[in-house]
């Protein structure tokens, strides 16, 4: 019997802050990309990824994924996730064509596409997408290199992003590293944003079967992390936030990941989004229409006790509160599979 026909589902993989929102938000904004639903999985409990995206694409089909990292603790969200996105668009006279899930950071693809082995039955092929940051340049680092690896090894197109941050002869040699890393993906170095994007979701199903890959059967490891949300009560001023977000970085080191969240602040109408990928903060800016989008950051943390960062909390004028106690960190142990 032929397999019902279902959406082309996109694994959109690649390392904290390496630009996967951004490529995603640009091939949405384009006629090429009608009839796509998104997933966004996040650690901690404020999307931003999600709230971002539905921002600036109103009435796009999206659902949520906040149980922690996708690839270790997934339980039946995905199934429901699909199945609900393609129920929605059933409604409106139209079937999903594709089906885009944006993963953390963190998440490893393997372990991902064998729990979507439940899907079978829709008949879907897959494409795995990856990000890599060329300002970051992970394959150089011995902590991050493993996490980097796993997502281009598995990766059917890898998206060079950031190009603009290294010059001619140093993106030529990422690019030919990467690729030495996996000779059957496609590399996409592309100066245009619609045109990278266009590349990254285009042309890559044609012969990829769904359930093509196997990373065996060992369970996801990850570095020791934590993840946690913090707020002020209240608008803050932003020389207050700005004195902090230095404190943060000046304490953590190479222990801070990632830093992402809205905030509310004083003189402010809308809410200012801040990010931050290690030590390294964006220009904050404001996000019209994110009044509704949970306020707080999320920091995600390696190596760093609770406690240590309570305190850190404790000593410095002006801090924000950890908020919700009862699910202050969600931590990945060093080896998370089967929790």
């Amino acid at each position: 019997m032929k397999p019902v026909e279902g959406p082309d589902f996109f694994l959109l993989c690649g390392g904290l802050g390496s630009g996967k929102t951004t490529l995603l938000s640009d091939y949405l904004a384009q006629a090429e990309a009608a009839d796509t639903g998104v997933i966004v999985n996040e650690f901690g409990e404020i999307s931003v990824d999600g709230a971002l995206i539905a921002t600036e694409r109103p009435g796009l089909n999206m659902a949520y994924l906040s149980n922690g990292c996708v690839c270790c603790s997934i339980g039946n969200g995905l199934r429901d996730a699909v199945e609900e996105l393609m129920r929605a668009k059933e409604r409106q006279g139209r079937p999903l064509r594709r089906i885009v899930l944006e993963t953390s950071g963190l998440a490893r693809p393997g372990p991902v596409v064998r729990s979507l082995s439940e899907l079978r039955h829709l008949g879907p092929r897959l494409g795995i997408v990856s990000t890599y940051d060329c300002r970051q340049d992970w394959l150089r680092g011995c902590e991050t290199g493993a996490e980097a690896t796993a997502h281009i090894a598995a990766a059917h197109i890898v998206v060079l992003t950031k190009t603009d941050c290294v010059d001619a002869g140093s993106l030529a040699g990422l690019a030919g590293r990467v690729g030495g890393l996996n000779p059957l993906a496609r590399i996409v170095v592309a100066p245009d944003r619609h045109d990278r994007a266009l590349q990254a979701f285009s042309g890559v199903l044609a012969k990829q079967s769904f359930f093509a890959l196997d990373e065996g059967t060992g369970a996801a490891t990850h570095p020791d992390v934590s993840v946690l949300r913090v707020r002020w009560a209240s608008p803050v001023d932003w020389p207050t936030v700005e004195d902090w977000l230095e404190d943060l970085a000046g304490f953590c080191g190479e222990r801070l990941l990632r830093t992402k969240g809205f905030l509310d602040v004083a003189g402010s109408s809308d809410r200012v989004l801040i990010q931050g990928v290690g030590t390294v903060f964006d220009t904050p800016r404001r996000i019209a229409g994110a009044r509704d989008a949970p306020e707080g950051l999320i920091i995600i943390l390696r190596d760093l006790d609770m406690l240590s960062f309570q305190e850190f909390l404790d000593a410095v004028p002006g801090s924000p509160a950890i908020a919700s106690p009862s699910n202050t960190a969600f931590r990945v142990s060093a080896q998370a599979g089967g929790r």
